[in-house]
């Protein structure tokens, strides 16, 4: 008897030379496998978080700089810097995150929380659904995250960020509260929000920065706003195209 596999494909790979799926066992129960089964029993959540451990391990076993999670279903609240398992050099530095991680097309249906580390390598969450409050607050990052076609169904908050490389929104929609309030760092970044649909308040605020060479420009363009924005800091950090 042939074993089944999961029937979980990627929804921007369409075409055959570009096919992107997974190649898992599938559960026993449905026609995904454990990682990528939309809705979970609790039960099967608790089966999950014990598979990731080991998929975590097999992954950093073949792959030494990056981390898969593509089109994943975390049923339970995420804590990164908990999950991959952060380290810190030292007791006075935050936990370092040193691998490539894609979360493209993944969905997050609790809570998702990356704050107090450093973000030393790029982050890949195309695709993603965050399903419940997120926050990248007090996180440094000193490489790309990237949001294209990203949805946010819950608040977001960047609160005390450093931003020495980019974060990047692209065609991402923001459901409720977007909170970005970034601190200066040791180099200069950028955040950028492209086509980016804003149903719910959304804060800039850049104040913090004052005449700090190092602070990250903000770049706006061809944004929707629904509801109150509000711009703080300084004017020469932020362009509006």
């Amino acid at each position: 008897m042939t074993s089944r596999v999961c029937q979980w494909r990627s929804r921007w790979y369409l075409s055959p030379q570009y096919y992107e799926g997974c190649e898992r066992p599938a559960h026993e129960l449905h026609d995904y496998c454990i990682f990528h089964l939309p809705e979970k029993t609790p039960f099967e959540a608790q089966e999950f978080e014990k598979a990731l451990d080991l998929e975590i391990d097999e992954q950093l076993g073949k792959h030494e700089n990056s981390i898969s999670f593509k089109g994943f279903q975390f049923p339970n609240r995420v804590i990164l810097s908990k999950m991959l398992r952060a380290q810190a050099k030292n007791e006075f530095e935050e936990p370092e995150i040193r691998h490539q991680i894609d979360f493209r097309e993944a969905t997050f249906h609790d809570e998702f929380e990356c704050g107090r580390v450093v973000v030393q390598s790029a982050l890949q969450f195309g695709g993603a659904t965050f399903g419940g409050a997120t926050s990248f607050d007090y996180t440094k990052f000193r490489a790309t995250a990237r949001f294209s076609g990203t949805t946010f169904q819950g608040a977001v908050s960047f609160e005390s960020t450093v931003v020495e490389f980019s974060v990047e929104f692209f065609e991402t929609t923001f459901l409720k509260d977007l909170r970005i309030k970034p601190v200066p760092g040791d180099r200069h970044g950028i955040v950028s929000l492209e086509r980016v649909r804003f149903t719910g308040p959304v804060e800039l605020d850049w104040s913090n920065f004052g005449g700090s060479d190092t602070c990250a420009s903000l770049y706006l363009r061809e944004c929707n706003f629904g509801a109150n924005v509000a711009f703080r800091g300084a004017m020469g950090c932020i362009s509006l195209l």
